[in-house]
């Protein structure tokens, strides 16, 4: 993998925290999925997301 790609990567998942992160709602692991979009101009993030049982 390239050291740029990495450090997109990086920034997606960093970026992912800030913007979406909300403990036990939606989690963001520090070693998730990037999937990257440069045609679009970003990209893709694997997230948790708690459900609840009724």
């Amino acid at each position: 993998m390239s050291d740029r790609k990495t450090r997109l990567e990086n920034y997606y998942r960093e970026k992912a925290k800030k913007e979406k992160h909300k403990e036990g709602e939606i989690e963001i692991d520090d070693n998730a999925t990037v999937n990257l979009c440069p045609q679009e101009g970003g990209a893709y993030v694997q997230a948790w997301v708690w459900i609840y049982r009724k």
